[in-house]
């Protein structure tokens, strides 16, 4: 990327109005001040100085952002329960119409042990694994359920435990059960008598030489489901690192945001240094993190304070993808785990905010902001 002067501004920048709302096509980023510079320090951009965001946040319960603003914020807990088998249809061009087009289960050899949320994982990335927690003769069916994913510097073990209450009763050997979803259909020798169940369904064994029988579980996924990547717009190659981006891919990524949508307009409520006033989303797998849906001029200028940035525009659409997914139940690539694992990229566009506070979601802008 090029460092740019005192002041940012687009040029030729065209609003064309469609199906789904303005879009703005990128011509050249014009310079202000000093032209080329080897540091960003002291850019700024004199954006317009208009009312709220055009942008909602996703479910979940509402805080108050600096400046007044609400911003939606998932709780802690579960994911949300809507990515079916399947998910979406894909479009004619083979993208994904949103981020719920289910993939098929990763193949998985699980450990007898159940282990902790937060302990290391060795099985396959995005891999999940279930522990059968009902007793014969007391009290309801359950199970643990933990999915391994990417975290900081390394996978760790993510989920929660589920009481099944009335959704079936306990069989003869909960604990006998397999830790996969076995294949409806196929044998279940040496489970006779067991009803086992998994977030995706419940699986009956009638006798040893019958076949496993599932049905839809209707309870809420207790950990995210892989789901498909969104295609990128032309101009935007995910192989390629933050610091070999051009101005113009730049803009490009910053119209698109990982399929964000159209940009919101300037609040004028802005932290001095920073963008803080906008519709924030959160994710908590690997540590607290959340993404605030920019303007495009806050998202270039913050592109353009990370020119030494060596992660790959793919793990940043993976981290703001996962974000976006989980109210859905679903989860993208390799998460956040590489992006903010790699210490030239701290802060860029996704904050880590390890205490939860929602005004530490707020994204630097000018150099010099912490």
């Amino acid at each position: 990327m090029r460092a740019i002067g005192t002041t940012l501004w687009v040029s030729a920048v065209l609003l064309e109005l469609g199906a789904c709302g303005p879009r703005v096509s990128v011509g050249d980023l014009g310079v202000g001040g000093a032209s080329d510079a080897e540091s960003t320090g002291g850019r700024s951009v004199d954006g317009p100085s208009q009312g709220g965001s055009q942008l909602a946040g996703q479910g979940g319960s509402k805080v108050t952002g600096g400046g007044g603003t609400e911003v939606s914020r998932p709780a802690a807990g579960a994911p949300g329960a809507s990515i079916a088998e399947g998910g979406a249809a894909l479009g004619g061009d083979g993208c994904p119409s949103g981020l719920t087009q289910a993939l098929p289960p990763v193949a998985v050899e699980c450990p007898e042990a159940l282990p902790s949320s937060g302990d290391e994982c060795t099985v396959p990335e995005n891999s999940n694994c279930v522990w059968q927690t009902g007793v014969v003769g007391k009290g309801n069916a359950g199970y643990e359920v933990r999915g391994c994913y990417s975290a900081l510097g390394r996978n760790e073990w993510y989920g929660q435990s589920l009481d099944q209450g009335s959704a079936g009763p306990v069989g003869v050997d909960p604990q006998h059960c397999p830790h996969a979803l076995p294949e409806a259909g196929s044998s279940c020798s040496g489970h006779a008598g067991e009803n086992c169940y998994f977030p995706q369904a419940a699986c009956v064994c009638a006798g040893d030489t019958a076949n496993w029988t599932c049905t839809e579980n209707p309870k809420p996924n207790l950990v995210p489901a892989p789901v498909e990547r969104l295609c990128p717009p032309d101009g935007v190659d995910e192989t390629k690192a933050i610091n070999d981006l051009s101005n113009q891919e730049v803009g490009a990524w910053c119209d698109w945001y990982a399929g964000g949508g159209p940009r919101p307009r300037f609040t004028g409520r802005d932290e001095p240094g920073y963008a803080s006033t906008y519709a924030t989303s959160w994710g908590h797998i690997g540590g607290e993190v959340c993404v605030m849906d920019l303007p495009f001029d806050w998202c270039m200028q913050n592109m353009l304070l990370h020119q030494s940035c060596t992660a790959t525009l793919g793990q940043l659409d993976d981290c703001v993808e996962s974000i976006r997914a989980w109210p859905n139940g679903g989860w993208v690539g390799h998460g956040c785990g590489p992006l903010l694992s790699n210490t030239s990229c701290a802060r860029l566009i996704v904050q880590a905010v390890p205490n939860s506070m929602p005004e530490d979601c707020k994204v630097p802008v000018t150099a010099g902001a912490d």
